[in-house]
């Protein structure tokens, strides 16, 4: 069982890092309580680690300890050297899952430039034969991957989280009762 030494089941924590962050990052989390995990005692101020897990809906989801390559959605952390399971969402103080990210004007813009230059083509006409003509396939070609990396790239989700940003950790386990 994962929660407060107190009967409430919202963990407060804060983001200990600013970064950008995209699908699959780390996020370090501080712990603002005392939490129990089973009979082990995690004080205040201690570090947990998340991973963002996607995003929907304008938010970034992020869960302690769970990782893509865990085959099943509960996996462990590290409690005075030994493993202990744990299935923890983050929730931004709204009270829902995930921290709210709002979309910008820039980031759409991003998006449709993106497309629009891996829609692109080059076309090139020469009519001599031989080293040009090959030249001429080598600088298409180089052209095409280009444009085909920055595409994917600007579509790529990405969201800037603050240091400092408090937070409130759910075991998930008390969720499904």
């Amino acid at each position: 069982t994962v929660g407060k030494e107190q009967k409430t089941s919202l963990i407060t924590a804060i983001l200990d890092e600013t970064l950008k962050v995209t699908d699959g990052s780390r996020v370090r989390i501080r712990l603002l309580d005392d939490i129990m995990i089973n009979d082990a005692l995690l004080t205040k101020g201690t570090y947990l680690y998340g991973n963002v897990s996607g995003f929907k809906a304008q938010r970034v989801h992020i869960n302690i300890s769970r990782s893509r390559s865990c085959r099943t959605n509960i996996s462990s952390i590290m409690v005075d050297g030994r493993q202990m399971k744990v299935d923890l969402s983050v929730y931004d103080n709204d009270g829902q899952e995930g921290f709210f990210v709002p979309s910008s004007a820039f980031r759409d813009l991003s998006k449709d430039v993106g497309a629009q230059i891996g829609s692109q083509t080059i076309q090139m006409n020469s009519q001599s034969e031989g080293v040009e003509q090959f030249a001429l396939g080598a600088l298409q070609d180089a052209y095409r991957s280009t444009t085909q990396a920055l595409s994917k790239n600007i579509k790529k989700n990405k969201a800037k989280l603050k240091y400092n940003t408090q937070v409130f950790l759910v075991n998930n386990k008390d969720k499904e009762q």
